[in-house]
This record gives structure tokens, sequence and C-alpha cells, in this order.
């Protein structure tokens, strides 16, 4: 660093010579030079988003740019807009948060803050992010139905809308769309940017080179997301025998409408109206993405794997965004442990005791006198006669057909009798030729008499 020394008064009068490695500037210079630089540390977030910020990130994708500028209007400029940048600290941030009704709001609020305190970082206008701390978000109120429409949650249901779009538009814009959306898990700009020769029927692939979405001047062709997003996919059976059927030739849109690309708002209207028309429910282009992950999961594919089909850059975003288990999915799984469950444990057998017929009538005495209604004994009887004892010689057979090498002490802990009386009932049962036992006693295994 080169040493500044400044001409006042003091420094000529004292008749010292300015070293060699020094440059002089004149106290006035100086003074102007620290004024505009404490100027430029209290810009304020509007001045720099304006003069600064979005001059820089002109470049970024329409509907990326678009999402900044809503957020910055709606959200943060209103409670940090005025504020200059070295002011925005953690309680700003958390109270601007506050004021998000959601808290889907509140985190894209915080992130588009994040990219623009970022950016100020990098230019070294500020010492550090404070939008990269940890803040207290909204109560998450889950809609009654999902913004961008429902999923699907298994194949099955997949395959039935490949069918049903088959019936309405045969080779057609929504089917064609659908096959990519469910048989590849495509994004919706992805969908619209296939071109016919990016499926290669040597290799049973289909390469994802492009997007098609909205611009600034309407929709356009251009990259991909990430770098991951340039990704090989290949053929489910069911695709590549549609796609053979389709005979698909040329150079042109695989997606397309009256000879031309489809359009993202154009198609997303069609497809409502197929929907509406077939009766399905809520599915829309976006969602077939969040299906086919789902649907994978489900099929006990890996995280990595779905995450490269998707074109991921993190497995946090599939587990986190894209799959979506529905209640009925819970409930057959439930239902699947429980049955699985139910072949190792067995509830113990209560025995009641018995009530007597002359206990019965006191009862019913008792029932009148409080006003509880005439029971007659027949409508007593289920809570008042013991519960009928399964047969134990039934249970018995039933455990050595699951488990051979069934010890006696499991099969009294399964009857709910001593291991005296299991052994008394299993000697009855080798004496009437029903069990046999094979092998050591303490190595063999249980059978079944024909």
């Amino acid at each position: 660093m080169i040493p500044l020394v400044s001409t006042n008064q003091e420094y000529q009068s004292n008749n010292q010579n300015v070293p060699d490695d020094c440059i002089v500037i004149p106290i006035e210079t100086l003074q102007q030079l620290l004024g505009s630089a404490q100027n430029f540390c209290n810009i304020t977030l509007n001045q720099f988003l304006e003069e600064t910020f979005w001059p820089d990130k002109a470049n970024l994708r329409f509907l990326t740019l678009r999402g900044y500028h809503a957020h910055v209007r709606r959200f943060i400029a209103p409670i940090l807009g005025d504020m200059p940048l070295s002011e925005i600290n953690y309680s700003a941030i958390q109270q601007m948060l506050n004021e998000c009704p959601t808290q889907k709001a509140a985190k894209d609020a915080k992130g588009t803050l994040s990219s623009i305190l970022g950016h100020a970082v990098k230019l070294q206008l500020i010492p550090a992010n404070p939008a990269l701390a940890t803040y207290i978000l909204p109560d998450r109120i889950p809609p009654d139905t999902p913004p961008q429409g429902v999923w699907l949650t298994d194949f099955s249901q997949i395959m039935s809308v490949l069918r049903i779009a088959k019936e309405f538009d045969p080779g057609g814009e929504i089917e064609r769309a659908c096959l990519l959306g469910y048989g590849f898990g495509l994004r919706k700009g992805e969908i619209l940017g296939v071109n016919k020769p990016d499926f290669r029927f040597d290799s049973n692939s289909l390469f994802v080179l492009r997007s098609y979405t909205r611009g600034k001047d309407g929709a356009e062709l251009h990259g991909l997301k990430t770098s991951t997003s340039l990704r090989e996919l290949p053929f489910f059976d069911y695709i590549r025998y549609r796609l053979y059927e389709l005979n698909i030739t040329g150079n042109g849109p695989f997606v397309s409408y009256d000879a031309k690309r489809s359009n993202p708002s154009t198609i997303a209207k069609r497809f409502q109206a197929f929907r509406e028309q077939k009766g399905l429910p809520q599915i829309t282009i976006a969602t077939m993405r969040h299906s086919f992950a789902t649907a994978m999961i489900r099929e006990g594919c890996s995280i990595p794997v779905v995450q490269q089909w998707l074109g991921h850059t993190s497995p946090i975003t599939t587990l986190s965004c894209y799959v979506h288990p529905s209640v009925d999915d819970l409930r057959a799984d439930a239902k699947l442990i429980s049955s699985t469950l139910d072949k190792y444990y067995r509830k113990p057998i209560v025995h009641y005791p018995k009530v007597s017929e002359s206990d019965a009538k006191k009862i019913q005495c008792c029932l009148r006198d409080c006003n509880e209604g005439d029971y007659t004994l027949e409508e007593m009887a289920p809570y008042l006669d013991p519960k009928p004892t399964p047969n134990r010689e039934q249970i018995i057979k039933q455990l050595i057909s699951e488990n051979p090498t069934i010890t006696k002490e499991k099969i009294a802990d399964y009857l709910g009798v001593s291991i005296t009386t299991t052994k008394r009932i299993i000697s009855n049962m080798k004496k009437a030729n029903i069990i046999r036992h094979v092998g050591p006693s303490k190595g063999g295994y249980w059978a079944l008499c024909a």
C-alpha cells in the first residue's frame, strides 16, 4: 500500500520533506474522497437495487427476475427499502419476515434478500450477509389444494392418466406432454423445449438439452436451469412403445400445436380443459414432475437415482420439494406393517369370569332401578357371558405352520397360559397324531401330521 500524505499547513510549516514512497494529496481532495466513501457505505437498499443490483442481474432468466421484482415490491422494499445497507440487521429482517402472510412468502422473500445482500458482500459494501442467519417464519397453513395442483403417488395412477390422455388427444399436444412429464420427470419448460432429434432410439434415451419458457418479449428457447439439468434419460417400456407408434421424424418440436411449438400459457389452459372434461383431479403440467418423483420413491428407487432423473444439484431438493406421499399411501403402509407385525405378535387370550343366570337377573334389576332401561337376558349376553375361548389346538397348529421352530415357551405366551398347561396340550396333540416333533429337543422342529 502506498502511504498518503496531505499537504496541510502544519506539515509545510515544519519544513519536513515528503518521503519518496508517499503520494501528496491536497487536504480538500482527501476530504472529498472520504466523504464520497462515507456516502457510498450509507447507500440505501432501494438505491443499491436501482443503481447496481438490477443492472448487474439483467441477464438472469425472465421468470427469475420477475420473481425477484415481486418479492422486493411486496415484502422487502416496504420495510427495508429506505434503510442503509449497513443498518440491515437481524431484527430488521425478522420484522420484514413477520409481515409476510405465509411461510412460503417469507421463505421466498428471505431467499431474494439473501441474493441481494450477497451481491453487496461481493462488492465489499457490507462485511457479511445477515439474511443467511436462521429466522422465525410464519406458521405453515396448508391450503385445501396446493397452488400448483395435486400430484399422483404411484405408477398405476400415472398409467391411468397416460391412457386417458391417449384416448383424449392421441398423438397430440396433451398426450405428448404427459409422456414427457410422467415418463421422464421433466420440468414444464423442458417438456416444451424437447425437439424430435433429442430422442435417440439407438440407445433408447432422451437427451434433455434446452428449455422453453416465458421471456420478457414472449416465450423463448434458452439453456437449462443448472448444469446438472443437462442429462440423458432412458425410456420406460410403455414410453418406448408409444414413441415407436408415434413414428417421430423431422427436426421440429416434439410438443406442438398447429405445427408450432406449444406456448407455456396456452398449453396450461388446454390441459385444464382436458382435466375438467375427463373429471380428473387438479393435476397440472407442473405437478407431473412431482408425481414422477413420488412414484419412483414408492417403487424403491434410491434418492441419488431420483435426483439424477430430475436433474437436481442436491438430494435435499429432491426429498423436501418433490416427494409427496398421500394420506392413503400412509394408511396402506400402516396396513402392510401391521400385517408383518401380526406374524410375530398376538394378544394373549383373556379369560373372563363366568356370570350365572341369577347374577344376570340381579344386574337386570339394578339397571332397571337406575332407569337404564329394561334389558332381556339375550340383550345382556354379549356383556355378561364369558367370551368364547378359541380352540387352543387350532392356535398351536397355526403357530407351527408359520414357525416350525417355535418353542413351547413362545406358544405359552401366545396362548396366555402357563408352560405346564402348554406342555399338556402339546402332549395330547402328539398322542392324537395331530403334530409331531422331528429331531432333537433343542434343535428340531414341529410338523403337522397329515
